[in-house]
């Protein structure tokens, strides 16, 4: 069983050691090791990004606990950026599509309008695991012919919670208010009509109510940025420069030097 915490000071030196991986690098966006120094600033800032999150996957069959760190970028936004590492002695353990499933659940929990993922066209492994984890390739990729843009809506990601949906059988909703609301998105997470007409919980609820929180909380927040002078961010969801070659946002405005 895989579970997720965020990262803390004593994770930093592992982490650098995963991101100087030579398979690392050689998937990596900016593909260069980085120095101790980088590395520092860029934990640091990290540590303290309101727009980012930064964890550590662990499990408890493997004595080293530490199998795979995942980050979640542009949080508060309506699209949430997912990127993952699987340590150099969990490859190939099938770990990847857990791990993407754990980001993309957290990810759910902010309430975004679709998640996304970036991964270069030749790292067949990844693209494989996100495709499994319910992500879909979302053409044209980039402006970067090199990176292929993968995306999941919600109901994607939370279909998979449940065994149910995965099978795609029947929803029964017979409310306005029952989950997914009245506004048509679907599917609407309230019951399945089991065998003989049973009607059996929807494991994927929780996930989905979770989710329109966050989207609630996340329309607020820009609803009053949008009332201040000038409607100019709020310093608390701004995306700051973070010295990351993999962080999209920082990409796109050259607003520093990529890690």
């Amino acid at each position: 069983m895989l579970t997720a915490r965020p990262a803390v000071l004593s994770d930093s030196e592992w982490l650098l050691a995963l991101r100087n991986d030579r398979e690392t690098v050689r998937q990596s966006i900016w593909d260069a090791a980085i120095t101790n120094e980088m590395h520092d600033d860029w934990f640091a800032r990290a540590m303290t990004d309101p727009a980012r999150a930064l964890m550590v996957v662990e499990t408890r069959v493997i004595q080293a606990g530490r199998v795979a760190t995942y980050r979640l970028d542009r949080i508060g936004t309506e699209q949430i950026e997912v990127s993952l590492t699987v340590a150099p002695g969990q490859r190939g353990r099938g770990f990847a599509a857990h791990v993407i499933d754990l980001a993309a659940r957290h990810a759910m929990r902010e309430g975004p309008e679709s998640i996304i993922a970036l991964v270069k066209r030749g790292n067949t492994r990844s693209l494989r695991a996100f495709l499994r984890a319910g992500f879909r390739l979302n053409p044209p990729s980039t402006d970067d012919g090199d990176l292929l843009l993968l995306a999941a809506r919600p109901e994607d990601i939370a279909g998979r919670v449940c065994s149910l949906c995965a099978r795609g059988v029947e929803h029964h909703t017979n409310a306005a208010d029952s989950i997914g609301g009245d506004e048509g998105r679907t599917p609407r997470y309230d019951l399945h009509v089991g065998i003989g007409g049973v009607l059996v919980e929807c494991e994927a609820g929780d996930l989905w109510l979770a989710w329109q929180r966050g989207r609630s909380n996340r329309l607020d927040v820009h609803k009053a940025e949008g009332s201040l002078a000038g409607s100019t961010p709020a310093a608390s969801t701004k995306h700051q420069p973070c010295m990351d070659a993999d962080c999209i946002t920082c990409r796109s405005s050259a607003e520093t030097t990529y890690r």
